[in-house]
């Protein structure tokens, strides 16, 4: 279920990037997106890397496709090669939301609690009406045996999702 969470948060990132690109060729990101929500990885992440290479975005806009692509890996379960993307998207922008929450989801799947807890907690600094953002950092509290801040965070995220099963489950956990 965290992967299906990631997913949907690397959905939205490329979204965002459309919405912010003006006389840029996003054209091999455009396409990398509709793949990705089509459920074609492999033409999802070719497309992302053709965009990322050709070397002509802002560095706003090659930071977002960074994230994208870095998202969509930790979603398919390769967070080590997820890290190389997010780490340069945040190098580039360290306030990409998007790049926090993928970096924070890979170091999670490989062990690195506190690592994800800190870029859940910078990127809730950002966005902090993210509710994904939250849930995931509520996750992380809890798996750190870091109860109480998990069920208020749990909490939150009820109040914006009221009955979504899988929080009140987790809520429960905690």
């Amino acid at each position: 279920m965290r992967h299906l969470s990631v997913a949907m948060m690397a959905m939205v990132a490329v979204v965002s990037l459309f919405g912010d690109a003006s006389a840029e060729d996003i054209t091999h990101c455009s396409v990398g997106g509709e793949a990705w929500r089509a459920g074609d990885v492999q033409t999802a992440i070719d497309n992302f890397t053709i965009c990322i290479d050709q070397g002509d975005l802002t560095p706003a806009t090659l930071s977002t496709a960074l994230s994208s692509r870095g998202n969509i890996l930790v979603a398919i379960g390769a967070p080590n090669h997820a890290l190389e993307d997010l780490e340069r998207a945040l190098e580039l922008d360290p306030t990409n939301v998007f790049a926090l929450y993928g970096r924070g989801s890979a170091r999670f799947d490989l062990g690195d609690l506190a690592g994800a807890l800190s870029d859940y907690t910078m990127a809730i600094d950002f966005q902090p009406d993210l509710l994904p953002l939250v849930f995931a950092r509520a996750n992380t509290f809890s798996a750190l045996g870091r109860h109480t801040e998990a069920i208020a965070d749990y909490d939150r995220v009820v109040a914006g999702q009221p009955g979504d099963p899988v929080v009140l489950t987790n809520r429960g956990w905690s």
